[in-house]
C-alpha cells in the first residue's frame, strides 16, 4: 500500500536522532541511519550502497558518488534483486537522471540546527570504520570492512525498521510525531493511501514513531534550506530535478524558524 508524503524531523528531533545514531551499538543500524540523514539518498540507493561508491579526493576528503548505473550486488546473488529486476537494464539505477553521478561530501562535522554551532557529526569516521575503502588517496587502515551494509545489502523494509529503532531510542514521541504528521499530511479517509501508521511498541514498551526512510531524505533537504544553501546548488546534492522542487523544504524550514521566533515574542 502506498505510504504518505514525506515529513522531515523538527530540528530538536533531528538533533536527538543524530545523537542516538552516535550511541547505537549495532553498526548496521547506525551506518544505515547515518547515511540516510547525513547524505539524503533515496532508500533504494542506501540498500544498494557499495564500498566502491566512496571516493577519496587528493586532499583526503571523502565523497559518496551515486553511479548512473551499477551492477546489483544485493544478497550475493548473480541475479538482480526485485527492484533492479523491474528496471529495463536489470541493474541498480537511481530513480531519476538528476540523481545519477552526484557526489556528496561525507563529513565529520555539521551545524547543529538547535544551537547553530558546528559540532561532531561523525559520518566520515563511521564510513571509514564500516566499509572497505580503497583508491589512490585512501589512507592506511580503511581497506578492511564491509562491501555493503550487512555484507550483502538490505531491503527497503529493513532500512525503515532500523531507522524507526533509532528514532525510538532517540525518544522521539510517537504522539508528537503523529501530531506533526497531521499538521502536514492531508488526511483523506476515503483514500487508499495509508496516511499515518501505528507501529505499536518495541520490546521495552517504548512507542515507535511513524518514520520511514524517505523522511530522513526530507530531513536532509530541509537542513540544507535551514543553512541557506541556494536551491540551484542544493539540487546537485539531493538529486531533485529543478530548484523549484526544493520549495516544500524551504517551507518546512521557514515554519520551523517562525515558530522559534514566535516563542521569543513573549
Amino acid at each position: 500500500m502506498p505510504r504518505r508524503d514525506t515529513v522531515p524531523l523538527y530540528s530538536t528531533r533531528h538533533v536527538a536522532f543524530v545523537e542516538a545514531i552516535l550511541e547505537e551499538s549495532n553498526l548496521d543500524k547506525s551506518i544505515s541511519s547515518h547515511l540516510s540523514v547525513g547524505l539524503g539518498p533515496r532508500a533504494n540507493t542506501i540498500c544498494h550502497t557499495h564500498s566502491s561508491w566512496f571516493r577519496y579526493k587528493p586532499d583526503g576528503s571523502l565523497y559518496y558518488k551515486i553511479p548512473a548505473s551499477d551492477l546489483c550486488r544485493k544478497y550475493g546473488n548473480t541475479e538482480p534483486c526485485g527492484d533492479c529486476n523491474r528496471s529495463n537494464n536489470k541493474k541498480y539505477e537511481p530513480k531519476t537522471p538528476a540523481s545519477a553521478g552526484r557526489e556528496i561530501l561525507v563529513k565529520n562535522e555539521w551545524t547543529n540546527p538547535v544551537t547553530n554551532e558546528r559540532e561532531y557529526f561523525g559520518l566520515k569516521d563511521a564510513v571509514e570504520n564500516y566499509f572497505a575503502l580503497n583508491g589512490t588517496h585512501a589512507p592506511n587502515g580503511v581497506q578492511h570492512g564491509h562491501e555493503m551494509i550487512q555484507g550483502k545489502g538490505i531491503s527497503l523494509g529493513t532500512l525503515s525498521d532500523w531507522i524507526r529503532d533509532i528514532a525510538t531510542q532517540a525518544d522521539i514521541s510517537a504522539t508528537l510525531r503523529e501530531d506533526r504528521l497531521r499538521e502536514v499530511v492531508t488526511i483523506n479517509e476515503d483514500s487508499s493511501v495509508e496516511q499515518i501508521k501505528d507501529f505499536g511498541r518495541d520490546s521495552d514498551g517504548n512507542e515507535i514513531p511513524d518514520i520511514f526512510a524517505h523522511d530522513m531524505r526530507a530531513t536532509f533537504a530541509t537542513h540544507l534550506m535551514r543553512n541557506d544553501v541556494p536551491r540551484h546548488k542544493a539540487i546537485l546534492k539531493t538529486g531533485h530535478k529543478t530548484p523549484e522542487s526544493m520549495e516544500p523544504y524551504v517551507k518546512f524550514a521557514e515554519d520551523e524558524i517562525n515558530a522559534r521566533e514566535e516563542a521569543m515574542f513573549y
